[in-house]
């Protein structure tokens, strides 16, 4: 499974600003992939692929800029999409999460609803931001991506300035790049966290120690039926 992650804007497009100018939405989204990208062995079995992980634009204006990103996705082979933002309100009250999938009208994509609502409760459960609940859209990436896709709105930068404050912070960072990596395995069915490292030796230590069997033993011995019957029944015990 490979999945695009984008984090949005970058370069000479800022985003969304906060109220006093410190926070930068490209900052922000760039720290959140970053923190994703230092975590891939907690989706096991999962690709992840990055339109930027450096401040950058990827087109010289925004149209070209939000093409570039779809078409590395779908050059990509990417199964997944999530963009990454975070959200402005003029009037600076806003606050809260949100997360967007492709949809207009009677017409929408059925898995990306399904996972807009994974990575907005996911979200939601490590953050503790509003839920804003998700929401059917007609952004670009979402309309031009082959795969399942979807924005997320990880609060508001350029909103009420106490929330800009609080999703710009390092340890929010981290776990807002937490909340979106355990809704895609949500979404996916697979255990969040490493894959468990098998150790044959401590299997067989274990055996040992519970009283399955008697004698130390390494993993390359061969083991006869007559043992082999020994051990099942004792466990049937």
């Amino acid at each position: 499974m490979k999945i695009c992650i984008d984090p949005g804007h970058g370069g000479k497009f800022p985003g969304a600003v906060s109220e006093d100018g410190r926070h930068l939405e490209k900052d922000n989204t760039l720290s959140i992939a970053r923190a994703i990208h230092g975590k891939e062995p907690n989706l096991p079995g999962v690709q992840l692929a990055y339109t930027r992980l450096e401040d950058k634009h990827l087109g010289d204006a925004q149209l070209e800029d939000l093409a570039a990103r779809v078409e590395f996705a779908n050059a990509a082979g990417a199964e997944l999409f999530v963009s990454i933002h975070q959200n402005a309100d003029v009037q600076r009250r806003g606050y809260g999460a949100e997360t967007y999938y492709y949809g207009i009208g009677d017409h929408f994509s059925v898995e990306g609803e399904k996972l807009a609502q994974a990575v907005q409760t996911a979200l939601i459960r490590n953050t503790d931001l509003h839920d804003r609940g998700v929401k059917p859209a007609r952004f670009y990436v979402l309309r031009h991506t082959v795969m399942p896709a979807v924005l997320v709105e990880a609060g508001f930068i350029g909103g009420d300035p106490a929330e800009a404050e609080f999703v710009s912070h390092p340890e929010t960072i981290g776990r807002i790049a937490v909340g979106i990596m355990m809704g895609i395995a949500e979404y996916l069915g697979i255990r969040y966290g490493p894959a468990p490292v098998w150790d044959p030796q401590a299997e067989i230590d274990l055996l040992l120690k519970d009283g399955i069997i008697n004698t130390p033993r390494k993993p390359e011995q061969v083991v006869n039926w007559g043992e082999f019957a020994t051990v099942l029944n004792r466990i049937r015990k």
